[in-house]
């Protein structure tokens, strides 16, 4: 696998055009080589999966109102 240490969690986040934000970080930011090696290649996706998640929640505000008329 290489130098633990060197290896980059890339993170991409497109919406529309131009509107893109990418962001780089250690593995090692997150896990410790042991935890990492323990996980199966699923669970090492699932967790990458989730780091993308949270990582792009920071950069993405929704919301829906509904203003005006009568309303159930």
């Amino acid at each position: 696998m290489g130098d633990f240490s060197r290896l980059k969690i890339k993170l991409h986040l497109s919406i529309g055009m131009g509107a893109k934000r990418t962001d780089e970080h250690f593995l090692s930011d997150y896990f410790d080589e042991e935890t990492w090696n323990a996980f199966s290649k699923e669970e090492q996706q699932k967790q990458l999966d989730e780091i993308s998640d949270e990582w792009a929640s920071n950069y993405i505000d929704c919301s829906a109102t509904l203003n005006g008329g009568e309303h159930v």
